[in-house]
């Protein structure tokens, strides 16, 4: 069976860059032919930076979410206690300063915990979208693809149009349910363990990040004329990767 390919640029009429509504819909409904139309027009960082932006807002939004749950907000103290007993089971520090330091967290105002999350989640954002266009850039260099890093940062991106989706659906699990809950596999684990690498993996397992690194490989493959197979194959094939690394590691927190 041959490799699917984008189709072919076509030049018969003068090329203009879709609005950024547009093409925030088009990565959503027809991503193969948005990467294609975009393939021959300049690249625009500018124009990724925007959807990242917008990502950040809604990430914010969905931290500012948990003064209103206090359920979420119950979750996360519990889950900041479960990593000190585990530094005490690991001999790193001792049950007096574990203790000293859940009493600490627990004076600490909701507001201000909201506020350090929505900062801290908001720059996160930032720093990944740059992160997985730097991983765009390498694999078509690897590939053989003609593709610029502004060019990577520009479809990665509109890709993040798909983390806006992630994160007003896990805003709305969360005002729903009372509870730090994410569209993972981990959905109805009803005491997450942070300690725990299985329940790590299964936060991991998201649809939206699964979607969200496909479309990743259509834009480079249509950005790059590269085969759509090859790119998808290495693309979740190092998130795969980077994920088995990372939860083993214990740091599932970052895959």
């Amino acid at each position: 069976m041959s490799d699917l390919v984008c189709p072919p640029v076509t030049t018969e009429e003068p090329q203009r860059r879709p609005s950024l509504w547009s093409q925030m819909i088009d990565v959503i409904t027809a991503p193969v032919d948005l990467f294609t139309q975009l393939r021959p027009l300049p690249a625009s960082m500018g124009t990724g930076f925007a959807v990242v932006c917008l990502t950040a807002f809604l990430v914010v939004l969905v931290n500012s979410s948990l003064l209103f749950s206090k359920g979420a907000m119950e979750d996360v103290m519990r889950r900041e206690e479960k990593k000190l007993n585990a530094q005490v089971a690991q001999g790193k520090i001792s049950a007096a300063d574990a203790a000293t330091a859940a009493e600490r967290m627990r004076g600490i105002s909701p507001i201000l915990f909201a506020v350090i999350g929505a900062v801290g989640g908001a720059i996160a954002t930032v720093i990944v979208s740059f992160c997985w266009a730097l991983v765009v850039f390498l694999a078509g260099k690897i590939l053989g693809g003609p593709i610029s890093f502004a060019r990577a940062y520009e479809l990665t991106g509109l890709a993040f149009v798909i983390q806006c989706f992630a994160a007003v659906v896990g805003g709305g699990l969360i005002m729903l349910r009372d509870s730090l809950t994410l569209p993972t596999a981990a959905l109805f684990i009803e005491d997450f363990d942070p300690g725990s690498k299985l329940h790590n993996l299964l936060q991991a397992l998201a649809p939206f990040t699964i979607w969200f690194v496909a479309v990743l490989g259509i834009g480079l493959a249509c950005s790059s004329g590269l085969s759509i197979r090859k790119c998808l194959i290495a693309l979740l094939g190092f998130w795969v990767v980077k994920t088995i690394i990372l939860v083993s590691a214990g740091w599932g927190q970052f895959a």
